[in-house]
């Protein structure tokens, strides 16, 4: 009696495989074989790690079976290249493989092996098909502002399908972004809170669901890898935002500035200084003495700490007083107007994909027309895209200035007053981007705020 094993796969939980095996069952008992083992995945067919088959394919080389028995060809794999290596394996193994639906696969018949080739050809298409079109239905959703993330993140939860905040676990989540712009480290953070992953914390932090936003095609899968895109576009979600939006856009900004710190040294409160040849300089204590510098690491270039602070101190407060008492900026009322009506443009733009998307969902238009339509709409989006991102460069400086006046103000109280150096350190780390020295007495500060 040969020895069979049955391989049932679907591709979600909400499936059924039982029908499957039940046939695949009844076949075997009506031909005389010994079922010696079921396998079964829960998982797409694009998917060739799947645990249970990768069992059955190690099965096969130790020679624990006779006969592979399938409901249909497509339960193996959608992969055609797959398909036909194990198929090629199979044989040369003296394995036979069965489906219910296509026959005996491992024959040696040409006209038999040529149709289903051409049966897994189609295959491997349709699974391409079906995944685009999940992914059209996936941009459809997230385009109408519905949460098709998975999990929720900290400080919601999932009722219904939509994304509500969870009161219980909502203060964590601000608390968390509060330490984080107070100048709280990520690592610590995560220890605070018994995180094991400090990433979870990384990732949280620059995560737009937060303020009621969501990403839109940030990630595809191609040739069945994710990839992911830095110029993805944010949308309005149904949800409710947890943060506020400053205080989500400086941790944006300091996320990206904060790196591990290697050098922590006594009480130096100054971050990422470099010396006037582009040299980054670290903290740095005399030996046998009482002085404290900054270094160059790859040059003998050194300013002492307190110069250095002192220096630093007052080129930044009076470049603040300069911001903080500037007269309002005008509005640039033809820039304005020019943006706006691009804006307009786009916004129409935007509504036609969304009713082209539903047209092809609907199958009331063809693959065909949907991607000529697509491609003509994705052209018009760049245009308009190019000229309103030109007018904000030309206003960006100005209106930077003006919304963050109220911000200097609060900044340049707290640094004249505050006399802890622990907190000092904390407030400079988040004004400051960087300090330049251009000689030994004159510095340049890029800031965070202006």
């Amino acid at each position: 009696m040969k020895r069979a094993v049955i391989y049932v796969r679907e591709s979600t939980n909400f499936q059924d495989p039982d029908s499957q095996r039940k046939e695949c069952l009844e076949y075997c008992k009506k031909n005389s074989l010994e079922v010696v083992k079921v396998y079964q995945d829960i998982a797409s067919g694009a998917n060739n790690n799947r645990k249970e088959f990768l069992q059955l394919l190690q099965d096969m080389e130790e020679d624990t079976f006779d006969i592979l028995v399938l409901w249909e060809l497509s339960r193996s794999t959608r992969d055609f290249l797959m398909y036909k290596t194990t198929l090629i394996r199979m044989k040369e193994l003296g394995k036979e493989l069965y489906s219910l639906q296509e026959g005996l696969l491992t024959e040696n018949d040409l006209d038999k092996e040529f149709s289903t080739d051409i049966v897994a050809l189609v295959n491997s298409h349709e699974r391409k098909r079906i995944g685009r079109r999940i992914k059209i239905r996936r941009e459809f959703a997230t385009r109408e502002g519905k949460w098709m993330g998975g999990k929720a993140p900290l400080g919601y939860k999932i009722e219904n399908n939509v994304l509500v905040i969870d009161p219980e676990t909502a203060p964590l989540a601000k608390e968390i972004f509060q330490l984080f712009i107070s100048g709280e480290r990520r690592s610590d953070i995560a220890k605070k809170f018994g995180f094991q992953d400090p990433k979870k914390i990384n990732r949280m932090l620059v995560n737009p669901v937060y303020i009621g936003k969501l990403k839109l095609n940030a990630t595809e899968m191609i040739n069945d890898k994710r990839i992911y895109h830095s110029d993805y576009k944010l949308v309005k979600g149904q949800h409710e935002a947890l943060i506020d939006e400053d205080v989500f856009n400086l941790s944006v900004l300091l996320s990206k500035q904060q790196k591990r710190e290697k050098y922590i040294n006594g009480d130096f409160i100054l971050p990422n200084v470099y010396s006037y040849h582009g040299d980054r300089m670290y903290p740095s204590n005399s030996i046998g003495k009482r002085v404290s510098y900054y270094r160059g690491r790859h040059s003998e270039v050194l300013i002492k700490k307190e110069y250095l602070e002192n220096l630093v101190m007052n080129t930044l407060l009076n470049e603040m007083d300069k911001v903080s008492t500037l007269d309002s900026i005008g509005e640039f009322q033809d820039l304005e107007e020019r943006k706006e009506f691009y804006l307009q443009e786009l916004n129409k733009i935007e509504r036609k994909e969304e009713k082209l998307l539903k047209k092809f969902l609907d199958e009331r238009i063809s693959e065909e027309m949907f991607d000529k339509l697509s491609d003509e709409n994705k052209i018009k989006k760049e245009e308009f895209s190019i000229k309103i991102q030109e007018i904000e460069t030309l206003q960006l400086n100005k209106a930077k200035q003006e919304d963050n006046k109220e911000l200097v103000k609060k900044y340049i109280e707290l640094l004249r007053n505050t006399n802890d150096r622990k907190e000092l350190k904390k407030i400079l780390k988040i004004i400051i981007a960087e300090i330049r020295l251009i000689n030994d007495f004159r510095a340049i500060i890029v800031t965070n705020i202006f």
